[in-house]
């Protein structure tokens, strides 16, 4: 029998942005306080791209050196005030921040030498909904999902309608199969990302965070 669905579906070049020259701690969980337009997050969050977005963030105490990456920059911020919330105005790049997927990661460095992390992904586009089971919490999203747990601890996303998937190189595949409505999900240690299409070709970005310790946040 010939399966219902037959489609392509190709990993976009910026789903695994995390590279850089500075290595980064991918054992703790992101857990970075940070606001946009008066709305509070920790650790993670999924936003609208737009244009320009200003984006606050609140550092530890004592924070040596503040850097943001996404898949086309890396900027460094020696010896921010710690005192105040960080104001960053986010302009991304066109034809390479704006499209796609392009993850940004918050790094802040204490004088210890400590790291707390924040991780923020935005849609660009995707309309396909999905039930994302997230760390023992369950969220209605469209088009772009961004999951952190421990690692090796199972997810899972579902649709209301049969999908296909591809997975990045060296991500566990997904549970129940290539053509499904739900899939279960184990998360490697750092980064994976998946993408899901249906027979409209409707698409869904799924980003997974896999992390073994758990960061104090000390915040002045």
């Amino acid at each position: 029998m010939e399966p219902k669905i037959i489609l392509p579906l190709i990993l976009t070049s910026c789903t695994t942005p995390y590279t850089g020259t500075v290595p980064y701690d991918l054992t703790n969980r992101a857990s970075m306080l940070f606001s946009v337009e008066g709305i509070s997050y920790q650790g993670t969050a999924v936003l609208q791209r737009k244009s320009s977005q200003t984006i606050n963030f609140s550092l530890p105490k004592n924070t040596l050196k503040l850097m943001i990456t996404t898949c086309s920059r890396e900027e460094f911020f020696a010896y921010p005030d710690s005192n105040k919330p960080f104001k960053y105005i986010y302009v991304p790049i066109m034809f390479l921040e704006n499209m796609e997927s392009c993850l940004m990661r918050v790094t802040a460095i204490s004088d210890r030498g400590e790291t707390t992390t924040g991780l923020i992904d935005f849609t660009a586009g995707e309309e396909l909904e999905s039930e994302l089971s997230c760390n023992g919490k369950v969220e209605k999203t469209i088009g772009v999902g961004l999951c952190q747990s421990r690692k090796n601890l199972i997810q899972n996303i579902q649709f209301k309608e049969e999908t296909v998937y591809s997975a990045g190189e060296g991500c566990p595949i997904p549970y129940k199969g290539y053509i499904s409505t739900s899939y279960n999900i184990p998360l490697k240690n750092g980064f994976c990302a998946y993408q899901f299409m249906n027979r409209d070709k409707k698409t869904y970005r799924l980003t997974t965070y896999g992390y073994e310790t758990i960061e104090e946040v000390k915040v002045k």
